[in-house]
């Protein structure tokens, strides 16, 4: 009914989310499979709509590489939308008997804040035992499901670098930050002004995974690192092989093409370069490469975990 009918109520606007929640509700499902549930570890509008959506279906099942991805409290949520007894209890309690934290005076108020080290570890030991005690998660690696899967070889390459150059590019770096005097600022210059120094280590392994034919996938977690690695890879190849890159702004629809060309085995593309962030998850690539390297890593073991899983 249009809005100038006396009368008449405006029609309530709805997003394609929205939307979406609505027809899955209608639908009336009876399993739901969250598959990558340690997304969920924060309570957000996307995170309430999937405990929305769990509440309303009686069979569900998390999946998940790395169920927590930081720390225990990243648990809580996926307890609560999957209706585990532990998602149940209030979150004040969560944090103090499974996360190790307390509550204390902070310049905001009272909050919680870590505990020791010692009553992290055990709080942490008494939520995998009540894990195990209910039976709430099953562990499934990969050969569990497929004995014939190859095996898994990881090793590490020593690298050697030049200490008064890596400091001077710390700093140089450090110029452009904001706010250059924080800790973390120091901490991220310094990975990423590494990153950066190991490229030609990590392009002396593709040269010799290339030689002998094969294609190979190349892990960085920086843009400048990445298309550093780029550009050695060019010089690495035939001058009609492509070498693909996946970083923070290529969008969706072009990483899959992205993908799809480096899996095709008649395609012209020879090496890939990924985004830690951009490509950890939901990329699979079964009997395309045999050689991944990582020329560093996330500090999130989360990310870490799923990259190394591709």
């Amino acid at each position: 009914v249009e809005p100038s009918v006396p009368g008449a109520k405006p029609a309530k606007r709805m997003s394609k989310r929205d939307k979406l929640v609505e027809d899955i509700l209608a639908a009336n499902f009876s399993v739901l499979i969250l598959d990558e549930c340690h997304n969920v570890k924060n309570e957000n509008i996307s995170s309430d709509n999937i405990a929305r959506i769990a509440a309303a279906i009686p069979y569900k099942w998390g999946a998940s590489a790395t169920f927590i991805a930081n720390t225990p409290i990243d648990a809580f949520n996926q307890l609560r939308i999957l209706g585990h007894p532990l998602g149940r209890v209030s979150k004040g309690r969560f944090k103090r008997e499974f996360a190790g934290m307390v509550l204390e005076d902070t310049p905001v108020g009272r909050a919680y804040v870590d505990g020791s080290k010692e009553d992290q570890e055990k709080a942490a030991g008494e939520l995998r035992k009540w894990l195990a005690l209910t039976g709430a998660y099953i562990k499934r690696s990969k050969r569990d499901i497929n004995p014939n899967m190859p095996n898994h070889t990881v090793g590490s390459i020593p690298v050697k670098i030049d200490l008064a150059k890596f400091n001077s590019s710390v700093q140089d770096r450090l110029k452009s930050y904001k706010q250059s005097d924080l800790a973390i600022s120091n901490l991220i210059a310094q990975r990423a002004v590494l990153a950066e120094m190991k490229v030609p280590f990590s392009l002396d392994q593709a040269e010799n995974i290339l030689d002998q034919g094969r294609k190979v996938l190349v892990f960085t977690c920086f843009q400048n690192s990445a298309r550093m690695l780029q550009d050695g890879l060019k010089k690495l190849v035939d001058n009609d092989a492509q070498v693909e890159l996946v970083v923070g702004d290529v969008g969706r629809d072009e990483v899959a093409q992205i993908i799809a060309r480096f899996k095709d085995p008649k395609s012209s593309s020879k090496a890939l370069v990924l985004s830690i962030l951009k490509g950890g998850t939901g990329i699979d690539l079964p009997n395309v490469v045999q050689d991944v390297i990582f020329n560093d890593f996330s500090w999130t073991p989360k990310d870490a975990e799923q990259s190394e899983g591709r």
